[in-house]
């Protein structure tokens, strides 16, 4: 079912406001003794079916939210969500869904008798839908959700906090922005990976041929300190692993510095930091399986565990490597060896092909190529899984992350957006394989908060379009009979988003004289929308005031005038040399004539030669442009 109308009450900076979105009615709600009267008409505009194509028919409907900043767009967005949560409304309002039958369904949070002059059926809580909320900004508020319910936020604000918050105990050397980036640039490398329709992401970005893969070091001490938690009889080993660790890197360093010494040419080129760095991230690997235990740790029932002994002078003869997976074949009930030794030997087979390798405090990171990376990820992905048992069935810290540079900042925009809608389906989909309380949904909503930001206009041109051909793609839920029914809603600041919305799907919104969120009626609402051009949009419905020049120019040429004119300007003394060139900066043809007619006039010289001249020059400049476009053509 689709969101098709909401009435807020008391919300922040809105009060009393209706707001429909664009389907098959319109509704009013009026004001009486007794307490809401509802009511509806057909609307006469509504297309059935037209955001549905042939590569998409799940898309029921499109929405989107305009108007000028502090209107109350995020607000609106916000009340839509918290009812979704069904979070209590108080005074708040409701909301009314539309199905496929012309069903109209109440979720009520006022506590206002409801009346209706149409049949009216009341919304249950157990209803089969879920909700993915994006927002890229991060305004440094504390809001943020939780993620236990039906919506699924996957804004900047909670993710920022959920990136650190899950793994700020793992590594206390990484901030939370770090930390962020990290996780983040993970959801895009999953995304891009694993998706098979990512190659469609391709056509607009340039994605990077060498991908970062970084490790992360724990909190865990060297000497064992901080795993209290951890089974008595595996604390020796960890700290008998640390030695031996110590003493193949002092035998590595030592190798090191001999080879310096006859060499001094091999500084350019260190052979040994290659070494030196996977035998790190090898302790790190260390501290994080103890790290895994340490949380919540499973093995602490099972008593004495190892059959092992720490006093076998044969362990200290092994490798580290070695050693770890001597270990774990040891513990292969608790652990399951194969899957976590099979990702040792992935990674070590990804690193004898690394040249680029990086060391900083709290993480090292190496250089590979995507099918590197998806192999590791692959193996990643089955050793967390088994790792999980260890943490009734929560997974472990991360150990592994990603990063990339040479992405454009609109780039990381373009991915994210989808990137984030993908991670978050596939928390929908852990919800419904692993939670009584989370149906199946058979519809979804999905609110995306001016998610064109850092966008290109291209871009912002293609954006409605693009949406509507990736979003089925990726919103593929598994283990499902039927895919669900996607309803749209979007708040954009881009005139030329706005051109793919129809008038009766665009919220208008604007602040009145007390600074509250006013719904602009569909009298007095913009007249262009769809397939319109993007100036009368910005003009209408964007609300822009003195045109489209930008104000500083504006004020300059109005200076100009003001000089030309002979009137006073107490701000400063202009000259005519000055004034000359600044007329000679503006692109506007016809401003441009009749700026040259009044300098001409004012300075006595022939008007008619000068406005000649200029517009020869103008011509000119129009003719080699067009001369510049064919031999572009022609190539």
């Amino acid at each position: 079912m689709q969101i098709a109308y909401c009435f807020i009450e008391d919300d922040v900076n809105i009060d009393g406001q209706g707001i429909n979105f664009g389907s098959q009615y319109i509704f009013s709600t009026a004001l009486t003794d007794n307490g809401y009267e509802l009511t509806r008409e057909i609307n006469s505009n509504y297309v059935p079916n037209l955001f549905r194509r042939k590569t998409n028919n799940l898309i029921d409907n499109v929405s989107a939210i305009v108007g000028e900043n502090g209107s109350g767009k995020t607000n609106l967005m916000n009340f839509l969500i918290n009812g979704l949560e069904h979070s209590p409304f108080g005074n708040y309002g409701f909301m009314l869904f539309v199905d496929e039958k012309n069903n109209v369904v109440l979720l009520n949070g006022s506590i206002k008798d409801l009346s209706a002059d149409f049949p009216l059926e009341l919304q249950e809580f157990d209803l089969n839908y879920a909700g993915i909320y994006y927002n890229p900004i991060y305004d440094f508020q504390d809001r943020y959700r939780v993620n236990d319910t039906q919506i699924i936020d996957v804004s900047s604000n909670t993710l920022m906090y959920y990136d650190y918050y899950d793994d700020q105990f793992f590594n206390k050397g990484l901030d939370m922005i770090q930390m962020h980036k990290f996780k983040n640039v993970t959801r895009q490398v999953r995304f891009i990976i694993s998706q098979k329709h990512a190659q469609k992401i391709r056509q607009y970005i340039t994605l990077p041929r060498m991908i970062e893969v970084v490790f992360i070091d724990s909190e865990i001490n060297h000497d064992g300190n901080g795993i209290d938690n951890v089974s008595y009889d595996f604390r020796p080993f960890y700290k008998m692993g640390v030695d031996l660790w110590r003493s193949e890197k002092e035998k590595i360093q030592s190798r090191q510095f001999h080879a310096f010494e006859k060499s001094a040419r091999r500084r350019k080129n260190d052979p040994f930091a290659k070494e030196l760095a996977y035998v790190d991230i090898l302790l790190y690997f260390w501290k994080f399986l103890f790290y895994t235990q340490e949380r919540n740790n499973s093995t602490l029932k099972e008593g004495h565990l190892s059959s092992l002994s720490t006093d076998d002078p044969a362990l200290l003869q092994l490798k580290f490597e070695d050693y770890i997976t001597r270990f774990l074949r040891d513990q292969n009930d608790i652990f399951d060896a194969d899957s976590i030794i099979g990702f040792l030997n992935v990674l070590k087979e990804a690193f004898k092909k690394v040249n680029d390798v990086s060391e900083n405090n709290g993480y090292i990171s190496i250089s590979c190529t995507p099918v590197q990376v998806e192999r590791i990820l692959d193996a990643y992905d089955l050793m967390t899984d088994r790792l999980s048992s260890l943490l009734y069935g929560k997974p472990p810290n991360t150990f592994l992350n990603f990063n990339w540079r040479t992405m454009s900042s609109g780039e990381r925009a373009f991915l994210d957006l989808f990137a984030r809608v993908d991670h978050a389906v596939g928390v929908i989909d852990r919800k419904i394989s692993s939670s009584n309380n989370f149906r199946t949904p058979e519809f979804l909503y999905l609110f995306f908060d001016e998610g064109e930001v850092g966008f290109h206009l291209q871009w912002q041109k293609e954006y409605v379009n693009i949406l509507m051909e990736i979003l089925p793609r990726i919103v593929r839920l598994k283990n499902v009979e039927r895919q669900p029914k996607m309803q749209l809603i979007f708040t954009t600041h881009s005139p030329i988003s706005l051109s793919d919305i129809p008038r009766y799907n665009t919220v208008y919104l604007a602040k009145n004289e007390e600074g509250k969120m006013h719904v602009i009626s569909e009298k007095d609402s913009p007249k262009y929308s769809f397939g319109a051009n993007v100036h009368e949009i910005m003009y209408d419905a964007f609300y822009l005031k003195d045109g489209f020049t930008g104000n500083f120019s504006k004020s300059i040429i109005d200076e100009l005038f003001q000089w030309l004119n002979g009137e006073k300007d107490n701000s400063r003394t202009l000259t005519s040399s000055y004034v000359k060139k600044v007329i000679g900066l503006v692109d506007d043809p016809i401003l441009r004539i009749k700026l040259e007619e009044s300098y001409a006039q004012k300075m006595g010289l022939n008007i008619e030669q000068e406005v000649l001249a200029v517009k020869i020059q103008l011509m000119q400049k129009r003719l080699a442009e067009i001369q510049s476009q064919q031999n572009d053509q022609n190539k």
